[in-house]
């Protein structure tokens, strides 16, 4: 065989053995919902934030330790073994069922904490679900435009032989030309728009790097029928804002009743046990002996009266957050309502 033969045979067998690359399978809604509550960062971040307020649940309902020491007395240098030795023992006394305010506090800081946690996760799912439907048109653009260039490319050629045969005028085919070269740059458009989308689809889903991939959907298929009145009970009723909104009106009832709980103070009670080596009138020691001494701060100046007055404030603002978030909703509603229906 010939030189020239070999080198004829050589890209043959060169394309014989190159494999195309599988596509890959064409993912759902589901699949992506399914990567993004696994992938995503920010949703263990929301799950940690719940267990930091349930670990301080925990440390709001503890009582506060003990104190023990121990005192000399009457200590001197003339006669250094006649002084008085006590060990003692000081116990607090918390009144006004301060712990388990502090504990309903906590707890709904820990509500707090869930709820943004699912506000989080309808978050991403949101996002999810939106950057979803926005790729499937992408997608679908991208195939008409291709369906364009192809049909108009096609045109190009029969122009030409038009031309050819005299059946066509150059302007005629020059004008063709544009629209085929039009089509093809509406078609790199259509391409990098797409590209763009999916990028911001799998940083999404908590993987930048996964491969462009077909879809599995239909925009055309299965439109819903919007019920105004359904919609807006539903929104109401599940809005993560609304109820996060509900959960702060609480927390800041709970933190009034803690704050008007410490306008009564906590007693501490103090017991103590020494032995006293002062000589008594027949000359022994006096011995041992015992104290108790009891004690509560004097509320004269400081009862809480700018804490307590912040704590009503809060709440009135908590309320009316409420009623605004509900207002607000109900014109996004309407909004969005009004742009399905046109």
């Amino acid at each position: 065989m010939s030189s020239l033969a070999c080198a004829a045979l050589v890209p043959r067998a060169a394309a014989a053995q190159t494999v195309a690359r599988p596509s890959p399978p064409a993912l759902s809604l589901q699949d992506l919902e399914g990567m993004a509550l696994e992938q995503n960062p920010t949703l263990p971040q929301a799950r940690a934030s719940i267990r930091a307020a349930e670990g301080r649940e925990t440390q709001a309902g503890l009582y506060p330790n003990p104190l023990v020491g121990y005192e000399a007395e009457e200590i001197n240098t003339r006669d250094p073994g006649r002084f008085k030795n006590f060990f003692w023992l000081q116990v607090p006394i918390v009144t006004a069922g301060k712990l388990q305010l502090s504990r309903d506090l906590a707890a709904s800081h820990r509500q707090q904490a869930e709820t943004t946690a699912e506000m989080q996760r309808l978050r991403v799912l949101t996002t999810v679900r939106a950057l979803y439907y926005e790729a499937l048109g992408a997608a679908r653009l991208v195939d008409l435009r291709r369906e364009l260039a192809t049909l108009v490319r096609e045109a190009v050629g029969v122009s030409g032989e038009l031309f050819n045969v005299g059946q066509a005028d150059r302007p005629d085919v020059l004008d063709i030309e544009m629209q085929s070269q039009r089509a093809e740059l509406e078609l790199i458009k259509a391409e990098s728009h797409q590209r763009r989308i999916w990028r911001i689809l799998a940083a999404s889903v908590g993987n930048p790097l996964l491969p462009l991939s077909p879809l599995d959907g239909d925009l055309e298929r299965n439109i819903p029928v919007i019920d105004r009145e359904a919609v807006i009970a539903r929104v109401f009723g599940e809005s993560p804002d609304v109820r996060l909104a509900r959960v702060n009106v609480e927390r800041a009832r709970a933190a009034l009743a803690r704050v008007r709980a410490e306008r009564i103070p906590n007693l501490f009670v103090r017991t103590k046990l020494g032995y006293n080596a002062e000589p008594f009138a027949s000359g022994k020691d006096v011995g041992f002996e015992a104290g108790v001494e009891i004690g509560v701060p004097l509320p004269l100046f400081d009862r809480k009266q700018g804490n307590l007055k912040s704590a009503e404030a809060d709440v009135e603002h908590a309320q009316a957050e409420v009623r605004r978030l509900e207002l607000t909703l109900h014109t996004q509603i309407e909004t969005a309502l009004k742009g399905y229906e046109d």
